[in-house]
């Protein structure tokens, strides 16, 4: 009895045929999983932007100053510093929370989901709104920055859109605490 071992591996031919199903699964799949981390980057970006802009008011809030820089942009380094009023921080905590060493408010700047600085507006006086952008994927704010710090000084945002092309971003429109003028 002969027995015959061509049937050991794959033909060419079978080869060629499971390659070409990958090739057209991948063709399929990578434009809709390319879209979905778009999107999910794009909401990221949102509750980023938000959760800086919560940070932003609480600096406020502690420090009765906004993290400026110019024309109403603010600098996002100062949120680093360990600057909390300890005076605050005592009368709320109590003589412990005094004796606590003074956290910064952010270990570090935060970079959005491409790795690019978010952008912030601040208004000049107790009045307005705080905006976070980031420039979205293509790293370009399209956005007009003059009528950005506009809308943040005068504390309302209008008529027309705020954002324009692909930034992404969060107005936060209270910035005092509840009960308070």
């Amino acid at each position: 009895m002969m027995v015959f071992l061509r049937n050991m591996g794959f033909s060419r031919f079978e080869s060629l045929l499971g390659l070409a199903v990958v090739a057209v699964v991948v063709t399929v799949a990578l434009p809709r999983m390319k879209a979905e981390i778009e999107v999910e980057q794009g909401q990221r970006a949102e509750i980023e932007a938000r959760d800086l802009a919560e940070t932003i008011l609480e600096y406020h809030l502690e420090t009765g100053t906004w993290p400026h820089a110019h024309n109403g942009q603010a600098d996002l380094t100062r949120l680093t510093l360990p600057e909390r009023n300890s005076e605050a921080r005592a009368a709320s905590a109590g003589l412990l929370g005094a004796l606590v060493s003074d956290p910064a408010w952010l270990p570090e700047v935060p970079l959005d989901p491409w790795n690019r600085p978010y952008t912030a507006f601040v208004p000049e006086d107790e009045s307005g709104m705080i905006l976070v952008i980031s420039a979205g994927r293509n790293g370009i704010l399209e956005t007009d920055r003059d009528q950005l710090a506009k809308v943040c000084q005068a504390g309302r945002i209008g008529t027309g859109p705020v954002l324009t092309g692909d930034d992404i971003g969060y107005l936060q429109l209270e910035t005092h605490p509840t009960g308070q003028p």
